[in-house]
């Protein structure tokens, strides 16, 4: 290749970009050229059978608006399961119990961090202080229930639902492995969705959820102002207990439209951590399911193949679980769970992977 009798010299990235560039033309080309002979063999059709090249044309018309209409329906399911850049308007679990919170540096030194001249230092969100795990992105399935009907994965604000914890594992691991013989799967679903690409990094880690400041506190309260036992604690009466615990949980994200706080207390002391863990499954297989035995759950006994975002410190992943392990290690005298641990193993998505062959090829300078 030369210019005014002058070689130019080419980098690899170029030849790439002209490449792409010829095959992006030559596939315009390709479709004009397709659209001419459709319209030459029509015009032919015209002259040996009027009727049938009039049904022909109304058939590809009719074709067209059905493309057209199936393309804006993808468009509007594509924007309203679009990931969510920050966990605001989520339905999430009870934040730790104020008991349970650690010490922050603005208690211990309230003059230094209320001081107008230090420029907000140490002043941290505390529904920022824990770990988050919360939906991301996911398609649309549709799944055979027990009862013999088809059930429809919801996508977009029916499925912001979130896990929050307090982090306590000594450690969290991840690991990244070369493949070189990658080849298609089920994650390959969330390139168009979430612009996901499949990768080989894994992350595991062990969560500890205890909620035993949270019974010890109702426990309190029904026996110091109530005096009742605590297996009444789901009668209405007892509502004005659930009223005045919710200053104990000001530390979460606010509530979204339809949640109320007593609901919430109440679903706890019921349920135990099991109201927490329910929050994951709800994250990964979507709400309003009904398990095997009639109970109502998301816990299937299934994980569907939903794109979580993992938030620990400073650090931000992208995933989904093939793995969750619920270990209960504490109860109430009525069996309740009040403390448990969970394993979590993820695999991670990459934001980029690579291109198909004579388009992204790489080509030595």
């Amino acid at each position: 290749m030369s210019y005014l009798g002058l070689p130019v010299i080419t980098t690899s990235e170029d030849r790439t970009r002209a490449a792409a560039t010829k095959a992006a033309a030559d596939k315009v080309a390709a479709a004009k050229a397709a659209k001419i002979t459709q319209y030459l063999l029509i015009q032919k059709l015209k002259k040996i059978d009027p009727n049938f090249a009039a049904k022909l044309v109304a058939q590809r018309k009719k074709t067209a608006i059905e493309k057209a209409k199936a393309a804006a329906k993808a468009k509007k399911d594509k924007e309203k399961n679009k990931p969510p850049t920050e966990p605001l308007r989520y339905r999430w679990n009870l934040p730790p119990h104020k008991w349970s919170l650690a010490v922050t540096p603005k208690q211990m030194h309230p003059d230094l961090y209320t001081d107008p001249n230090n420029n907000g230092l140490g002043v941290v969100d505390e529904r920022y202080r824990r770990g988050r795990i919360w939906w991301y992105a996911n398609t649309k399935n549709t799944y055979n229930t027990g009862d013999g009907t088809a059930k429809e994965q919801d996508v977009g604000n029916k499925r912001k639902y979130g896990f929050q914890f307090m982090w306590n594992p000594e450690t969290f691991s991840t690991s990244v492995a070369l493949n070189t013989e990658i080849t298609p799967t089920p994650a390959d679903r969330f390139v168009g969705v979430a612009g996901a690409f499949p990768s080989g990094e894994t992350i595991s880690f062990t969560i500890r959820i205890d909620r035993t400041n949270d019974f010890a506190c109702l426990r309190n309260l029904l026996k110091k102002n109530y005096a009742k036992s605590l297996t009444l604690f789901s009668s209405a009466a007892d509502s004005p207990v659930f009223e005045q615990m919710a200053d104990f949980y000001s530390s979460g994200f606010s509530l979204v439209e339809g949640e109320k706080m007593g609901t919430k207390i109440k679903e706890l002391m019921e349920l135990g951590t099991l109201a927490d863990i329910e929050y994951i499954y709800k994250a990964v297989n979507g709400p309003n399911w009904t398990s095997i035995s009639g109970r109502k759950t998301s816990d299937i006994g299934y994980l569907s193949a939903t794109l979580l975002r993992v938030d620990i410190g400073p650090a931000s992943y992208v995933g989904y679980i093939n793995s969750l392990t619920v270990n209960h290690i504490s109860f109430s005298q009525d069996m309740t769970p009040i403390r448990t641990d969970v394993q979590v193993s993820m695999n991670l998505m990459a934001s980029a992977g690579i291109a198909s062959e004579g388009i992204a090829a790489p080509v030595a300078p």
